[in-house]
């Protein structure tokens, strides 16, 4: 669950790549491995995310002719199993 349900940034016409635009947090009951979560926005070209950190970053400067506002979608995932217990899962 993400601990926000809305994550907003604003941006000027013409910013060019690089901002950090926000950081989302994702949060799971489970315990060790079972707990973490991979961040993503897939099919995004905006933005780019830290599939560790959540941090989201401007990749491609907004077009407002097509419009003020920029909907973007971030994902969290759980991780099901660690990747040196391969064998295992």
């Amino acid at each position: 669950m993400f601990v926000s349900p809305l994550y907003e940034a604003s941006l000027v016409e013409n910013t060019p790549p690089g901002p950090l635009l926000a950081t989302v947090t994702a949060t799971d009951r489970d315990e060790g491995v079972n707990s973490e979560i991979v961040y993503s926005a897939p099919g995004q070209s905006l933005v780019s995310v830290n599939a560790t950190s959540g941090e989201v970053w401007l990749t491609t400067p907004p077009d407002y002719e097509q419009g003020p506002v920029v909907n973007i979608q971030v994902r969290r995932v759980w991780v099901l199993c660690n990747l040196t217990m391969l064998n295992f899962c």
